[in-house]
């Protein structure tokens, strides 16, 4: 691959993007739900959120190689 055709990172606005959606999700379980089938499925999603955070900075730190 050339150094022209390189992706750019994208890394940084995901990680960006995921820390807004996880501090969304926090605020939706605080208080504002509506649906009784919701805190469980927020709460998945919230965990899947933190864990998804994790994987930028272990690429970052080399330990996805």
């Amino acid at each position: 691959m050339t150094p022209e055709s390189r992706k750019p990172d994208l890394r940084p606005q995901l990680r960006e993007l995921l820390k807004w959606y996880d501090e969304a999700l926090g605020h939706i379980a605080a208080g504002v739900i509506v649906e009784p089938v919701e805190p469980e499925r927020l709460k998945e999603e919230h965990a899947l959120t933190a864990r998804l955070l994790e994987f930028p900075e272990a690429d970052e730190r080399g330990e996805l190689d």
